[in-house]
């Protein structure tokens, strides 16, 4: 049988922590069902490419042939800012059901839908077309064109895409879970509702 072994050395209480701040990060960052060709599922609009920078947007299967912007340069300068000049990344993004009409009670468990993000995995190439160019490999990360929102047509739009599977019907929102240079939470930001649609 096992006994609680006698507590050696002095007995430090973990310091209490405050919750960290929920915040408006930028007024365009928002979550979505993306039309199948691009992903089929739930993402979060991150970033905006000005029409110029774009050289190739795959319709279909963008996880084989990946977007490729016009320039040599680091895909992370397209992601929103805060007032503060802030980029979003490094962050975890997690998900969590809400009740609908369709699921009047829901658990509110929090699932994890990406890795830490801290970069967008890219690679520099050459482009017989275009000339020097930066191709996007990232696995969570999508390039759209003329998607459109309600009454809004987007230009070239960076997404975080959630891989995780969802409840066809059912509503969620989804939590960006933004850290510091420490690696301590710096703040919580939560998205927009959105429908998991088939």
């Amino acid at each position: 049988s096992w006994h609680v072994p006698p507590l050696v050395g002095p007995d430090v209480p973990w310091p209490a922590r405050p919750l960290p701040d929920l915040n408006l990060f930028h007024l365009s960052l928002q979550a979505a069902r993306l039309p199948d060709n691009y992903f089929p599922g739930l993402a979060i609009r991150i970033g905006e490419i000005p029409r110029g920078n774009v050289a190739r947007i795959p319709k279909e299967r963008p996880e084989v042939n990946p977007p490729v912007l016009r320039l040599h340069g680091d895909p992370m300068a397209y992601l929103y800012t805060n007032k503060f000049g802030e980029r979003l990344f490094p962050a975890v993004v997690y998900r969590m059901q809400t009740v609908s009409g369709e699921y009047p009670e829901v658990s509110r468990d929090l699932i994890q839908v990406t890795p830490l993000m801290e970069t967008i995995a890219h690679a520099f190439a050459s482009d017989p077309q275009f000339g020097d160019v930066t191709v996007i490999h990232d696995p969570f990360i999508r390039v759209t064109e003329g998607v459109v929102l309600g009454q809004t047509a987007l230009p070239h739009a960076l997404w975080l895409v959630d891989t995780q599977p969802v409840v066809i019907g059912a509503k969620y929102v989804y939590l960006i879970v933004r850290l510091g240079p420490n690696g301590e939470i710096k703040e919580v930001i939560p998205t927009n509702i959105v429908e998991a649609t088939p």
